[in-house]
């Protein structure tokens, strides 16, 4: 069993059906497993037990679980020792695993038929998955972060109508602060009046955007946002961030039914949530509009149920830009309830010729790492980079030059998490993949981004292949 250094970890263990002298753990983990934490301090080992006999080994308390000291290890040496020689929480572990090998077995991990989808053992799995057939009790909701590939919202929607026909329409979803060009949503943003459009993709300033990374200012005193849907006009349970200044007056909104809220928020220059029930297409109005901005929203049935897909994407975005968005955006994230949060970047990293490897390791580490913290009833869905080329020339093209990296780095990320892991290179059809789908008219000229015919096919992939392992349980 091989340790290596991050933060946080947690081992997810179970009890044996049948019972056996002595103490007896069947440890969830992959051949290849290995065991996050950080490297740099001292702690405790805490086992932690669910109401149902799940136990989970963290190097904290774990929320809603019974947890008891197991053990404790002091402080690591150096980084070259740590190299040399396995460090103190390593042979603690070792240890607690050594005690218990005799009765442990490994999980392998459960792949979907034909669609690239690998379940590695992801805890929330059994659970997420029969919300994806049934929506009890309380619907179903995936949200998935990423780049051009998740702004173009071309395999949410696929996704979404393939849930909500069953599970019935659970509301918008996640919807930027406005219209953006270039991104895709359910919905229709018009800006009234002067508005400044930021992204965390362009511009870093600290504690300045919340989950999303797309920010409205108000450019001039008076000015207004409409938001409407495609179809309809769905009454929602809306929650809007807004953040003021002092001396700003606070927005109004109005709705299609002549319902109108003054949307009062403490204007003390931070990121706060104003929630309303509203008939779409609904307007927010500012007056006195002193460093007035809106961060995004959350629209979802007032009545609960029914399914809801989110895509938060911007354009040439990586997963290290998510540390540009302020430090509660994991909060923002957990708003929404989410029942499977996926992380589909890897493209923009793969065409960087310095991309620190180790560096896109430890943070997608610690994203789903601090993700389970803060939303510890969802799924894990790591989405591998596709295919992607530089030219065109030859057989199969050029790939980008770092794609095999991170594509090797996602999919060992996600066998050490335990996470669920669709490996899109493997949907399109393995090597040469790009250069085919090009030609069959999947895929642009680029050799990057895909038609929506491309990417619908990708979103049917992804469901299908919940859905399979779903019916494997």
């Amino acid at each position: 069993m091989s340790v290596i250094s991050s933060k946080p970890f947690r081992i997810h263990v179970e009890r044996m059906a049948k019972p056996v002298p002595g103490m007896i753990l069947v440890v969830c983990l992959t051949m290849a497993a290995t065991l996050q934490y950080s490297a740099s301090r001292a702690g405790m080992l805490y086992r932690c037990v669910s109401a149902s006999g799940q136990v989970t080994l963290s190097d904290r308390r774990v929320p809603d679980l019974k947890c008891e000291a197991a053990l404790s290890f002091p402080d690591n040496q150096s980084p070259q020792h740590q190299q040399e020689q396995p460090s103190p929480l390593d042979l603690a572990v070792e240890s607690l695993y050594d005690a218990t090998s005799s009765a442990v077995t490994i999980s392998e991990p459960v792949a979907a038929s034909n669609t690239g989808m690998v379940d590695f053992g992801d805890p929330r799995a059994s659970v997420v998955l029969e919300k994806l057939k049934t929506g009890k009790p309380d619907g179903f909701r995936y949200i998935q972060l990423g780049d051009s590939h998740t702004a173009g919202n071309f395999i949410t929607d696929t996704i979404r109508r393939r849930l909500q026909p069953s599970l019935g329409f659970g509301g918008l979803g996640w919807l930027p602060a406005a219209s953006v060009r270039g991104q895709r949503m359910p919905a229709t943003i018009q800006q009234h009046g002067p508005w400044k459009i930021n992204s965390s993709r362009k511009v870093q300033l600290e504690d300045y955007f919340p989950f999303g990374g797309v920010v409205a200012e108000v450019a001039a005193p008076s000015a207004s946002l409409t938001v409407g849907a495609h179809e309809g006009n769905p009454l929602q349970q809306v929650s809007v961030w807004i953040r003021q200044a002092e001396g700003a007056s606070a927005l109004l909104m109005r709705d299609s039914e002549g319902r109108s809220q003054a949307l009062q928020v403490p204007a003390d220059g931070r990121w706060h949530l104003a929630n309303f029930v509203a008939r779409l297409p609904v307007t927010v109005t500012t007056s006195s509009a002193h460093e007035t901005a809106i961060g995004g929203w959350w629209m979802q049935s007032p009545h609960g149920g029914g399914a809801t897909v989110s895509a938060a994407g911007i354009n040439g975005a990586t997963l290290a830009q998510t540390g540009r968005w302020r430090n509660g955006w994991l909060s923002d994230l957990q708003a929404s309830r989410p029942d499977i949060v996926a992380l589909a970047f890897g493209t923009n990293e793969s065409t960087n010729e310095k991309l620190d490897v180790a560096q896109a390791h430890a943070t997608l580490v610690n994203t789903i790492s601090a993700i389970r913290n803060i939303a510890p009833q969802a799924a894990i869905l790591i989405i591998g980079a596709p295919d992607t080329l530089v030219n065109h020339a030859g057989a199969c093209g050029t790939r980008t030059p770092n794609l095999d990296a991170i594509q090797q780095v996602q999919r060992r990320v996600a066998s050490q998490m335990r996470t669920l892991y669709f490996d899109w290179q493997q949907a399109m059809g393995g090597n040469c993949s790009m250069k085919r789908w090009m030609q069959e008219g999947l895929a642009r000229s680029d050799g990057v981004h895909f038609s929506a015919e491309g990417y619908s096919r990708t979103g049917n992939a992804i469901f299908d292949g919940l859905r399979d392992l779903g019916e494997r349980r």
